[in-house]
């Protein structure tokens, strides 16, 4: 479908956050965190001006990903916190478990290796009570698989 012709002018603003999304994701994965932020600050934008929650927490989330791997400590900390914060008020546990995982990397990286260890068991809380809904116990083993990754490189679990 070219967005572009689309009649509907919504579903081309809201296809359009997701191309965003899609597009910070790519950059993260190739190296370049800056570019990636910056693409990831205009989805957040974007998602706040039509109150768009759902995507104004994932791309909280992606642009506090993006801080983190510059570097930009405080900066991504006070984000990934907002993006905790509207994932909560939605009930949205991946963003949650998502930013969790990153500010235990932020723990670790400032040596906190206790605040780590807590942020990093919340995340993985909550991975494990999402697994015990599922009924399939290989996708439950894969899925608890994945919330013990986030202990280990929460920036590479989510590429």
């Amino acid at each position: 479908m070219d967005l572009s012709e689309s009649d509907d002018p919504w579903m081309c603003w809201r296809y359009s956050l997701h191309v965003l999304h899609t597009e910070a994701r790519i950059d993260l994965a190739r190296g370049e965190p800056e570019r990636a932020l910056a693409i990831a600050v205009r989805e957040v934008e974007g998602a706040r001006g039509s109150a768009a929650q759902k995507i104004e927490a994932r791309g909280l989330e992606l642009q506090g990903r993006a801080l983190v791997e510059l570097d930009r400590r405080d900066e991504a900390d006070v984000v990934l916190g907002e993006a905790i914060e509207v994932a909560q008020r939605i009930e949205y546990p991946p963003v949650i478990w998502r930013a969790l995982a990153m500010r235990g990397e932020l723990a670790r990286r400032r040596g906190d290796t206790s605040e780590a260890q807590t942020k990093f068991d919340r995340a993985r809380a909550l991975v494990d009570d999402k697994a015990q809904l599922l009924d399939d116990p290989v996708l439950q083993r894969e899925f608890r698989g994945m919330g013990e990754r986030l202990t280990l490189d929460p920036i590479e679990t989510f590429r």
